[in-house]
């Protein structure tokens, strides 16, 4: 069954992590962690896609879709969604499996039950071009290392000896018997075309490390510049269409004993949150010590905004 419904929780998941299509259930990102091999390989890391029916609440993000691309109203939004997936329960109940774009597909056992099987070859694109990466041994870096201190004397080495040849011409006085001019003329321009010569060969060798150091600290300067998020994340706990109802329900939610929750008007909708960070993991983690302390809010979800 070919539906934008489809197409917009391709394009949004991988955004969110978490998309709910309302009366059908919610598909969930599960990143699973970089493996650590024995043989010092480290492997990409990947992402298990789940499916929870129990999440049939409307989070806004497909409803966003549909009002920015079809120019609607939020209820006309809404309805198209639940009449869309009024026909895909009707298809799935003949226990024929309906693809979910190029994320899986949907089915139902015989005990009634809606299952998700995901695609194993959809790859998400902040995957893409991504290897598997080998790891040198600690022994091999330090025998390198140890290898690369050694060679460091012989090439002062090479250049002290370098430097004093060129002083040794430079400050070497013509004997004051030469009693022919001519030869003496002769003498000088050959003498100084090989100084200069030798001079540009050993220059290299002097500069060589100073280059190398000057390069290192100004990649130290940029490493030190901290990263800034392009994304804030809500915790949310409830949502309305208006602004007037919104406010309503802010005022309820604060009488219920939660006084830090604002308002975040986002894609024709206004969500009522509790939180917000700049750091997704740090924002996990709150959401789940919230719903653990508040059971009253245990369907509070994790909203992603670009900045």
């Amino acid at each position: 069954m070919e539906n934008k419904v489809f197409t917009y929780l391709e394009f949004a998941l991988p955004i969110h992590n978490c998309v709910i299509i309302p009366e059908l259930g919610g598909f969930i990102v599960n990143q699973e962690e970089p493996l650590h091999h024995i043989d010092a390989n480290v492997s990409v890391p990947g992402y298990m896609i789940a499916f929870n029916p129990d999440l049939k609440h409307d989070d806004g993000v497909i409803v966003s879709y549909y009002i920015r691309d079809g120019k609607m109203t939020y209820n006309a939004a809404l309805q198209k969604i639940k009449d869309f997936v009024k026909g895909l329960k009707q298809e799935l109940s003949t226990q024929k499996p309906v693809t979910c774009g190029r994320l899986g597909s949907l089915y139902m056992n015989k005990e009634g039950k809606l299952l998700f099987e995901a695609n194993p070859s959809f790859v998400f694109p902040s995957l893409y071009g991504l290897t598997a990466v080998g790891l040198s041994n600690l022994s091999d870096i330090n025998r390198r290392e140890s290898a690369s201190r050694k060679s460091f004397p012989v090439k002062y080495t090479l250049g002290s000896v370098a430097a004093a040849v060129v002083a040794m011409f430079l400050f070497t006085v013509p004997s004051a018997n030469v009693s022919n001019n001519n030869g003496l003329q002769g003498a000088i321009p050959q003498q100084s075309g090989f100084i200069y010569s030798l001079a540009e060969q050993v220059k290299p060798l002097l500069e060589v490390d100073s280059v190398k150091v000057v390069e290192a600290k100004v990649e130290n300067k940029e490493s030190q510049t901290p990263p800034q998020s392009l994304r804030t994340y809500y915790i949310i706990v409830g949502g309305e269409d208006t602004q007037s109802r919104a406010d309503r329900l802010l005022d309820k939610i604060k009488k219920s004993g939660l006084q830090s929750v604002n308002i975040l008007e986002a894609g024709g909708r206004f969500r009522i949150y509790v939180a917000s960070f700049s750091d997704k993991p740090e924002a996990e983690g709150f959401l789940d010590t919230f719903r653990k302390e508040n059971p009253k809010y245990e369907t509070a979800w994790l909203y992603s905004k670009r900045n």
